[in-house]
């Protein structure tokens, strides 16, 4: 079995608005350790900015506390 795995410093090109290839974008879609990392990058962007995280199971007190 092939373990699909997307790029992460595709990804992160594709989150600065860089042009990467389709197939990065196609294969996100099978790839739920790169859609993590996706959303990993999405939410460090937005604590970056001062912005509330948008995802409704981040807890940052019990990340700590753990």
């Amino acid at each position: 079995m092939v373990k699909i795995m997307a790029d992460k410093e595709q990804l992160s090109a594709l989150m600065d608005g860089e042009s990467v290839g389709q197939a990065l974008i196609s294969e996100l879609e099978h790839d739920a350790e790169g859609l993590k990392s996706w959303q990993n990058y999405h939410l460090i962007g937005d604590v970056m900015r001062g912005e509330d995280p948008k995802r409704a199971d981040w807890d940052i007190a019990n990340s700590v506390a753990l």
